[in-house]
């Protein structure tokens, strides 16, 4: 192998050291980088899950349809952050525990809340709504009776209920059912006592019992949401959005482990794997350069040994070195040999033409 081919061998050995380098490095920084979109993926959810309590408490406080479409247009957009997690966890190889149970419980509080929502329209948004506004619709319907017949004690009685129909939906207590139920009983008794005849009697108790009737079936709805955040649906869905709490630390805290583990062990690696390349084309270059000093001093001694006029020297022992340049020698020593030759031959030819001269002119 030639000085020249020799030389390229170097360079190509540095590039592709360098290379190996750069491309240990650039694996380390994607690796790092996705552990850190991790994170970042990890507090959008945190925030998209805090959107979507706040659309919660908004339609529980203004009972506005707009506040459900708020949430399924937010909910779709935690699915896509929670979907680029578990894709980005995947692809790194992170195995992180219990992470497949975070879009299993966020699709059970959208469930939970869509529930929410449809007893609430059953309800009734407003008073003139849904349950809310039959309630209303008997409950007037029985005042404008009694009103006609002018009987003060049994409208006081019905302004009695509405008392308890009013306390039970600003306090959720199951107390003022029992209480409207007795204060059913005591407008009946009284009914039964007045001079009403018995047809706006039978008007009036038919108009109770519906009114009762929608009462309760009011009530059943509000169990079914719930009287207290404990309860019903608001308990369901309050439990169900907890049990995401502790599944976020986990993940935070399993994510923050794992890349302080992947940053320590890509620096083991990548220095271990630096200095392997390293010395792998360090002993290489030193062969070859080592290699590249034995054949310049084996030329340097050959120079000085022609310059000497050693011109018989056996190339062919160097074949193995740098070939290009022992053949140029061995052309060179050859012809070196040749013109010797001919000096030799042409001094001889001087010599004996000089004698030849002397010759003739000693006689």
């Amino acid at each position: 192998m030639n000085i020249k081919s020799k030389l390229i061998l170097i360079i190509i050995l540095v590039i592709v050291g360098m290379t190996g380098v750069a491309g240990l490095m650039n694996y380390s920084i994607s690796h790092l980088r996705d552990l850190e979109t991790s994170k970042l993926l990890t507090m959008a959810i945190e925030r998209d899950m805090l959107t979507l309590r706040r659309n919660e408490k908004d339609f529980l406080a203004r009972n506005d349809l707009k506040y459900r479409d708020k949430f399924n247009e937010n909910f779709r957009i935690v699915q896509g952050h929670v979907q680029d997690l578990l894709n980005l966890l995947q692809s790194t190889g992170a195995n992180i525990e219990r992470i497949d149970e975070l879009p299993k419980t966020l699709d059970l509080y959208q469930e939970k809340f869509l529930q929410l929502v449809e007893v609430s329209v059953e309800v009734g948004l407003d008073e003139k709504s849904g349950l809310h506004g039959g309630l209303r619709k008997a409950v007037h319907g029985i005042e404008d009776v009694i009103k006609g017949l002018n009987e003060s004690l049994l409208y006081k009685d019905v302004l009695m209920l509405r008392r308890n129909e009013k306390d039970f939906m600003a306090r959720k207590s199951s107390k003022y059912i029992d209480k409207f139920d007795a204060n059913i009983d005591v407008l009946l008794a009284n009914l039964s006592a007045s001079s009403i005849d018995m047809e706006n009697q039978s008007v009036i108790r038919a108009r109770l019992e519906e009114y009762q009737n929608n009462f309760h079936d009011l009530c059943k709805g509000y169990r079914k949401k719930g009287l207290s955040p404990n309860e019903g649906l608001l308990g369901e869905m309050r439990a169900t959005i907890q049990s995401t709490e502790p599944l976020f630390e986990l993940l935070a805290s399993e994510i923050n482990a794992k890349a302080d583990v992947s940053i320590r062990r890509l620096r083991v690696v990548g220095i271990i794997s630096s200095l392997a390349i390293s010395v792998i084309i360090t002993s290489i270059l030193i062969v070859i350069i080592r290699k590249m000093l034995v054949d310049s001093k084996t030329i340097e001694d050959i120079a000085k040994r022609i310059s000497e006029g050693e011109l018989t020297i056996d190339f062919d022992q160097y074949k193995q070195a740098d070939e290009g340049i022992f053949a140029t020698f061995n052309t060179m020593t050859s012809k070196l040999r040749s013109l010797v030759e001919k000096i030799k031959t042409a001094a001889n030819d001087v010599t004996s033409e000089s004698g030849g001269l002397k010759t003739s002119a000693d006689e």
